[in-house]
């Protein structure tokens, strides 16, 4: 209905034995089809989710109902934004879960220095209990130390 801006609008096609979703992505890629990124960009990607999956709880859409990995994440690289396609999580990840593996993901697409801000804020995000205001605060605290410390 489009109330949750983060999840593309969906076409639903049927064809023979089955219904198949379209999703219009314009201008955005797959996280996992690119191979280097800032890291200040790739936390700013990580804020601009975690806000996102703060709206959609409000909408009563928690995390845990939707994939959040490489192949459902969307970055606009011109814009600096986030989006999604809505696939449903059947292994029942919890957002927190789904959250570390798609940062060990990003770690392959920065630089070295960039490696160690990304395991720190998994352990951080993975040890805490973390509601999604405090953990894009911290998220937002070391895109300021990384912008600060000029790591690529």
């Amino acid at each position: 209905m489009g109330t949750m801006g983060v999840f593309f609008p969906v076409s639903f096609v049927k064809d023979e034995d089955r219904i198949v979703g379209v999703y219009q992505t314009d201008g955005y890629i797959p996280l996992s089809h690119i191979h280097k990124m800032a890291t200040e960009d790739v936390f700013q990607l990580f804020c601009q989710l975690m806000r996102e999956m703060e709206n959609n709880e409000k909408q009563y859409l928690f995390a845990d109902r939707y994939l959040i990995n490489e192949e459902t994440v969307y970055f606009d690289p011109l814009k600096n934004r986030v989006k999604m396609i809505f696939l449903p999580n059947e292994e029942a990840a919890s957002d927190k879960e789904q959250l570390c593996r798609l940062a060990v993901f990003c770690k392959s697409m920065t630089s070295e220095e960039g490696h160690g801000y990304l395991e720190s804020w998994t352990v951080e995000l993975e040890s805490a209990d973390l509601n999604y205001r405090s953990a894009v605060h911290r998220c937002e605290l070391l895109q300021q130390e990384i912008y600060v410390c000029d790591i690529p």
